[in-house]
């Protein structure tokens, strides 16, 4: 077996420290911390949680996605974190946002070697063990119970267990050359973009708040939108009456036409 574990954890110990000395968490800590930063901060982790976890479930590599299996899907609990805060209507971090979108892109663009997908995997899942730990402060910034927040420790009492699990398989990644070496710098390169979108979370000024679209598909990119609340409430009304007059076409149902139609083309943190 591997120290994978040892290596990403050295590597990544200077930056876990100056992670934890941003001003984003010294607010969250204090009960300060806007809903707003909040919620920006969801979505900056539903684009980069969306585009890694969808770039895994590609991975061929055995270990690898023997490895992304055992965690639990982070992207639905992040959509029920946003509806659970009533995120629809109220505007983004812009500064953060887009530093979201361009780290997904960053993943996107080096997932053909899955072995740079792990580093992200660690720092992510490891965060759970964490955010435990401040979960009531969140709850409490949102003004919501804890129970309503799904994301912010997910595993809940098995934390440590299932965290334990996971760092046995990641040590018994087969590795050769310097893969362990390439998974450590996606490591470090993971805690400086999510330290970089929560610094510019809080402060922010209110120049660097716009509506952004990001419910529907969180790595599609950043689209112009109007920033008329009036207009923005007329379309989510209006985005409401046809989602339930039209019955969404289920997964089954997309399959089916996929297999009769010819091929389309798409358009385009604990240590």
């Amino acid at each position: 077996m591997s120290d994978l574990h040892g290596l990403l954890r050295t590597e990544t110990a200077s930056l876990h420290r100056r992670f934890e000395r941003i001003s984003f968490f010294e607010a969250l800590r204090t009960g300060v911390l806007p809903k707003v930063a909040i919620v920006s901060f969801l979505r900056s982790l539903s684009i980069v949680h969306a585009v890694l976890e969808k770039s895994l479930s590609l991975v061929s590599h055995r270990q690898i996605s023997d490895l992304y299996r055992s965690t639990l899907p982070k992207v639905p609990l992040l959509v029920a974190d946003l509806e659970a805060v009533d995120a629809a209507s109220l505007a983004s971090v812009v500064p953060a946002i887009r530093g979201a979108l361009d780290y997904a892109d960053e993943i996107l663009t080096n997932a053909d070697d899955p072995f740079n997908l792990i580093g992200p995997l660690y720092v992510l899942e490891g965060s759970q063990s964490g955010v435990l730990a401040l979960r009531l402060d969140y709850a409490r910034c949102l003004n919501i119970s804890a129970e309503q927040l799904s994301y912010f420790g997910c595993y809940g009492s098995e934390t440590p267990m299932r965290w334990d699990a996971f760092l046995s398989r990641l040590n018994s990644l087969p590795l050769e050359g310097d893969q362990a070496a390439r998974v450590a710098a996606a490591g470090v390169r993971c805690f400086e973009r999510i330290g970089a979108i929560c610094a510019a979370l809080y402060p922010y000024s209110g120049n660097d708040l716009k509506h952004h679209i990001a419910a529907v598909n969180f790595e599609a990119g950043d689209h112009a939108m109007p920033q008329n609340p009036l207009e923005i409430d007329l379309a989510l009304r209006a985005a409401k009456v046809a989602w339930e007059k039209y019955t969404p076409i289920s997964i089954t149902d997309m399959e089916n036409a996929a297999d009769a139609s010819p091929p389309a083309t798409a358009a385009g943190w604990s240590r």
